[in-house]
């Protein structure tokens, strides 16, 4: 028979290890369902990336639009799409595709 202090770290030991797998049951789950949303997720983010394309066009159109303020804006996102770009880049790298041009150097508004 195991005397009492091996059996209390054999018990310590045991508990570790179940709340290990505890947490990592609880991760896979919560990754299992930003998964699963997905799909719906990148429909919304592309919807609002479409809208910000059209948002842009007409900006370059109309000069009274193109002010600083409104540069300002566009700063923030610029600094935002090259943030996700990064990241995704992480994921999916490649070289840019024939007829993409640089968005930023669209910027010289004034």
């Amino acid at each position: 028979m195991a005397d009492p202090l091996s059996a209390l770290g054999a018990a310590a030991a045991a508990l570790q290890i179940a709340s290990q797998a505890f947490d990592l049951v609880k991760n896979i789950s919560g990754l299992y369902s930003r998964i699963k949303d997905a799909p719906e997720l990148m429909q919304t983010r592309i919807s609002h990336l479409e809208q910000l394309i059209e948002i842009s066009k007409l900006i370059a159109k109309t000069t009274p639009l193109q002010t600083t303020e409104v540069l300002k804006v566009f700063g923030g996102l610029f600094a935002h799409n090259r943030e996700t770009t990064r990241v995704i880049g992480k994921v999916l790298p490649r070289g840019p595709r024939k007829g993409e041009e640089n968005f930023e150097s669209s910027k010289n508004w004034e």
